[in-house]
C-alpha cells in the first residue's frame, strides 16, 4: 500500500486537507492536479503545510493582477533547453553552462567563450566577452554574483540583492520568464518581471512562456497581463 502524507492548504476564508503520495513523482502530478481543482482561487492561498513543513505562498498574493494558471514541474534537461533557445534565439547576451549541459549544446565553442573550469560562459559577441574580462581586470566594486548575473541578462535588482537575500534568508521564488532564470524576493518581484518584459518583449516569440515558483508549486503567468501590468513609457 502506498504512504500518503497530509496536505494543508491555508487559504484567506477558509482550510483544507488533503492526502498525496510520499513519492515524489507521484506527488508532483498529485499536486499539480490539486492546485489545478483550486485555480480559481490561488490568489487566495496563504501558505501549505506539508509533512510539518510550512510553505509561504505570499508570492500568490503578489500576483494578483495576473492570471495564475498551475503549471507542472520541468525537468533540468528541459529548462536547459529553453535557457539555450532564448540565447540562441539573440534574446539574452550570454549563457552559463557546466561539462554536463555541452552533451545538449555541442557548437558552444562556435561562440565567445570565458571558460572557468567545471563551468562557461559564452557570448553573444566578442565585445560582450571582453567587457566581462574587464569587469575583473580591476577593483571588484560589485561582487562576482552581481556582475555575472547583469551579463548573463537577469534584472539588475535582483542581481543586485541576491547575495544579501541568500544571506539574510529572504523569501525568494524562481522566476522563468521564457527560458531567463533568475531568483527574486517578493518585494521586487513585479519590478523584476516589468523589467524583463521591457527589455525582453521579443522573447515571447519563443513561445516558451513565463513562470513562477516556490518548493511547491510553479503557476504560469499569461502574456497579455504583461501589457496591462507593465506602467506606459515602460513596454518594449
Amino acid at each position: 500500500m502506498s504512504k500518503t502524507e497530509k496536505l494543508t492548504l491555508k487559504f484567506e476564508s477558509n482550510s483544507v486537507d488533503h492526502k498525496v503520495s510520499v513519492h515524489t513523482n507521484s506527488r508532483n502530478q498529485e499536486l499539480y492536479n490539486l492546485f489545478t481543482r483550486y485555480k480559481d482561487s490561488l490568489s487566495t492561498l496563504l501558505h501549505v503545510e506539508l509533512s510539518d513543513k510550512l510553505y509561504d505562498m505570499t508570492f500568490l498574493q503578489t500576483l494578483r493582477n495576473y492570471t495564475i494558471m498551475p503549471s507542472p514541474s520541468f525537468t533540468a534537461e528541459h529548462n536547459l533547453e529553453r535557457n539555450w533557445n532564448l540565447f540562441r534565439a539573440g534574446v539574452k547576451p550570454a549563457f552559463k553552462g557546466s561539462g554536463f549541459d555541452t552533451c545538449f549544446i555541442p557548437n558552444y565553442k562556435d561562440y565567445p567563450l570565458v571558460d572557468l573550469e567545471k563551468e562557461f560562459i559564452i557570448f553573444q559577441t566578442e565585445d560582450l566577452r571582453r567587457a566581462f574580462l574587464e569587469e575583473f581586470s580591476g577593483p571588484r566594486v560589485s561582487s562576482y554574483s552581481e556582475i555575472e548575473g547583469l551579463y548573463l541578462g537577469f534584472p539588475p535588482q535582483a542581481c543586485k540583492t541576491f547575495r544579501q537575500n541568500v544571506a539574510s534568508r529572504v523569501e525568494m521564488v524562481v522566476v522563468d520568464f521564457y527560458g531567463l532564470i533568475f531568483a527574486s524576493d517578493l518585494s521586487n518581484l513585479l519590478d523584476n518581471l516589468r523589467w524583463s518584459w521591457s527589455t525582453y518583449p521579443e522573447a515571447s516569440k519563443t513561445g516558451a512562456g513565463v513562470y513562477v515558483s516556490n518548493d511547491v508549486l510553479r503557476v504560469r503567468l499569461r502574456e497579455e497581463d504583461f501589457i496591462i501590468n507593465t506602467p506606459i513609457g515602460q513596454a518594449g
